[in-house]
């Protein structure tokens, strides 16, 4: 005698799974459709890529600016060490005022400062 098989319970379970697979997908899309709407975080369109002509002009901006502020530094420099000589030669050859001293350090600083804007990005010590 013959077995009549009414279902296959495979293919009732893949049916199912293909259901909710696709109604997971529906809900999905649709909260991606609505996310704007609701107030949800918007993405900015894309920026374009910067052209070699923005790049060069960037770069040429950026080197003005530190000659520019090589050349203040150096003016400041200047000063201070004209100011620094003048109250050297007020104090007797035995002895320098604190204020001398500090003075001096505060050059030193500034003068380390310019050397390092003078050389080139990424060359070493």
């Amino acid at each position: 005698m013959a077995t009549v098989v009414l279902f296959d319970s495979r293919t009732i379970d893949g049916v199912a799974d293909r259901l909710r697979l696709r109604r997971a997908a529906l809900l999905l899309a649709a909260a991606l459709l609505l996310s704007p709407m609701l107030g949800g975080t918007q993405q900015e369109p894309l920026q374009p890529a910067p052209s070699s002509q923005n790049i060069q002009r960037s770069r040429d901006t950026l080197e003005a600016e530190r000659k520019r502020q090589i050349a203040a530094d150096s003016a400041a420099l200047l000063r201070m060490a004209i100011d620094l000589k003048s109250e050297v030669d007020k104090t007797t050859k035995e002895t320098l005022s604190i204020p001398v001293i500090r003075k001096a350090g505060e050059i030193e600083k500034l003068a380390r400062t310019v050397k390092d804007r003078e050389r080139p990005a990424g060359s070493p010590n």
